[in-house]
């Protein structure tokens, strides 16, 4: 009868291990461990297939053209125009994009680069679905970055389609001062 529980127990433990590692593997938190895998082995090729760079970037198309164009500015019909010559320029920037993303990635010299674990730590996810907001915090400043997610409709995964443009501006700007000083 002992025998017949702890073979009952191991079987559920199996179970148990099975299903949330299945869990895990069907989440966008797994996304995020392969990013954070993919920017510390510096693989450019597993960091572009959890990232949608093309996404990344139809999603700032609007941010960019409020940016630069002060609000009220400009009828609908010429953001239209703006947003037509930047579908047309997009294949080009998305090339751009990726290529930078690779050698930025792939860069010998970069150091502190943080585990896929310290990734997970600083994220917070909340989904709704298909679709996932990721706020990723620092614990020792008040940096964030938040990420829109959403499940790649083949492969089953979770990929980052959006990023916040206000955010990455804050980072951006935060950059380049300690790199000026």
């Amino acid at each position: 009868m002992r025998r017949t529980w702890l073979v009952i127990l191991f079987v559920a433990l199996c179970a148990a291990a099975f299903g949330g590692s299945w869990v895990f593997i069907k989440s966008p938190y797994y996304s995020l461990y392969q990013i954070g895998k993919a920017v510390h082995d510096r693989n450019a090729g597993l960091f572009l297939a959890y990232v949608d760079v093309e996404k990344v970037i139809v999603s700032q198309e609007n941010n960019l053209v409020d940016q630069f164009v002060p609000k009220g500015r400009l009828s609908d019909e010429t953001k239209e125009a703006i947003g037509g010559l930047l579908t047309a320029f997009r294949a080009p920037i998305v090339d751009i994009a990726k290529d930078r993303i690779i050698r930025a990635v792939a860069d010998p010299d970069r150091e502190n680069i943080p585990s896929s674990w310290t990734i997970l730590a600083a994220a917070s996810v909340t989904m709704n679905g298909e679709v996932a907001l990721v706020e990723m915090n620092d614990p020792n400043s008040p940096d964030r970055l938040r990420m829109g997610m959403r499940r790649h409709e083949q492969k089953g995964y979770w990929q980052v389609v959006e990023v916040s443009a206000e955010d990455i501006k804050k980072l951006l700007e935060k950059y380049l001062e300690s790199k000026s000083s």
